[in-house]
């Protein structure tokens, strides 16, 4: 026998039962490394909040809330580390909107968030003071019958696309507003926040 024959009998030769078991491991190691993320829930303030801003605005303007579409709630809070969220109400001519001509300048458009952060916290003084703002009462219910009882306006549009017998929470503020919150808010707005602010800009 020559060397290089005993060298190749000498090797060890892998089996296809030991390449199975390698795979096996190289799978395991990789589903170990998936990562569960938890998105934390949305805070009372900022429910509470989303449901001021709604039925200030649409009382600021005077427009039905089913004239209007309201987009998701994007949750700020989780990357910001505060209680904050950005949302938007289309108010285009297509949805209707009487007289009302909306600023399209920066300088117009800013007086008009200021005029809306000041009347969402008028709002909340005057239920801390005078108790002039019911409180938030909430109740679940299937989509079909809340949209019978409140109107298509209260879902954004990303509830639309549930199915009519889905649960959904509606909260209401007496005349003020209904809609679907993007989580259990203060049942006393006053109680639980001191001041909205509205961030200017994109």
């Amino acid at each position: 026998m020559t060397k290089e024959e005993q060298e190749k009998e000498e090797t060890p030769k892998t089996s296809p039962a030991d390449k199975t078991d390698d795979n096996d491991d190289d799978a395991a190691k990789k589903k170990k490394k998936k990562r569960v993320v938890v998105t934390p829930p949305c805070p009372p303030s900022v429910a509470t909040a989303y449901i001021l801003l709604r039925g200030a605005l649409l009382g600021l303007l005077g427009v039905n809330q089913d004239d209007v579409d309201v987009s998701l709630m994007q949750p700020t809070y989780i990357k910001e580390k505060k209680p904050s969220a950005k949302f938007s109400i289309n108010l285009g001519k297509k949805l209707g909107c009487g007289t009302i001509e909306l600023p399209e300048d920066d300088d117009g458009q800013s007086a008009l968030l200021q005029l809306l952060e000041d009347a969402v916290n008028r709002l909340l003084v005057q239920q801390d003071e005078e108790d002039k703002v019911k409180d938030i009462s909430c109740c679940t219910m299937a989509k079909e019958i809340a949209v019978a009882m409140y109107g298509k306006g209260i879902l954004n549009q990303s509830l639309k696309k549930l199915k009519n017998e889905d649960s959904v929470m509606v909260a209401c503020i007496d005349s003020l507003v209904q809609c679907i919150p993007p989580a259990i808010p203060f049942v006393k707005p006053a109680k639980g926040i001191n001041k909205i602010h509205i961030e200017r800009g994109n």
